[in-house]
């Protein structure tokens, strides 16, 4: 199996690490909030947190609302997803709230390698 993705430790990269990782990963996540939308730096990807004491529905309204008047794709990210998530979890409930907000657009959920295989197609 290759891996084709990667997230920076802490979320932050520079610029010469960037480069190194192109020509390991196809693509590069960050924790730089936003929508990545126009012209898009792989190797420095935008995220969001779906982290419950960071998140809740109506920033997951916003942003998937953000995303599509911009004509952008969000990655989501987090640790674990538990009754009782860690600093950087999420419950099941919020969870599931995302991914019902993004079936109520019409938006489907895939995985980082999943979505970078639909962009090149």
């Amino acid at each position: 199996m290759t891996i084709e993705t990667f997230a920076y430790p802490f979320g932050y990269g520079s610029f010469a690490r960037k480069q190194q990782l192109r020509s390991e990963f196809q693509t590069c996540r960050s924790i730089v909030p936003g929508v990545n939308a126009g012209e898009v730096d792989l190797q420095f990807l935008r995220a969001v947190p779906l982290i419950n004491r960071q998140m809740n529905r109506d920033r997951i309204d916003r942003a998937f609302d953000e995303a599509q008047s911009n004509n952008g794709w969000l990655i989501f990210y987090g640790h674990d997803v538990a009754e009782r998530p860690s600093i950087y979890g999420c419950t099941p409930d919020l969870l599931n709230y995302a991914l019902e907000a993004a079936a109520r657009r019409n938006i489907r959920a895939l995985t980082m390698a999943e979505a970078f295989q639909c962009a090149r197609a």
